[in-house]
């Protein structure tokens, strides 16, 4: 005999369980809490728009404008403007602009790196990161 009282099956049961309840908890993240993937070195043009929310998130809008669909991005130095066009029954993005707050021209790259880094900053802080 050790000199330790033996633990109920119940009780062994229901911590069992609670391990295999945190376990599952901490096997997954939720989307919320997700890391965003940095950005490809060929950049933005080409891309799916399905491909977009895992390297931005989702955009802050989205509009139509003839074949277009123009997603925008924010950032508190500038604004991102991609326009997807459908190939081959899916959107894909064509063309890329970025403007600064003035509504100057500014880096395309240097912005997504900004929304990116954005958001990815605001996930970590709604996790409690």
């Amino acid at each position: 005999m050790t000199g330790r009282s033996p633990v109920s099956p119940s009780r062994a049961a229901s911590f069992g369980a609670a391990l295999l309840a945190l376990g599952a908890c901490a096997a997954v993240p939720p989307p919320e809490t997700a890391v965003l993937q940095p950005l490809p070195p060929s950049g933005l043009v080409g891309m799916a728009g399905s491909e977009l929310p895992q390297y931005l998130g989702p955009p802050s809008l989205r509009r139509h404008e003839g074949a277009a669909e123009i997603w925008q991005y924010a950032a508190p130095e500038c604004l991102l403007y991609l326009f997807l066009y459908l190939d081959q029954g899916r959107p894909v993005i064509r063309h890329a602009e970025a403007r600064d707050r003035r509504r100057r021209p500014a880096d395309v790259a240097g912005c997504a790196r900004a929304i990116g880094a954005q958001r990815a900053a605001a996930r970590a802080n709604a996790a409690g990161g």
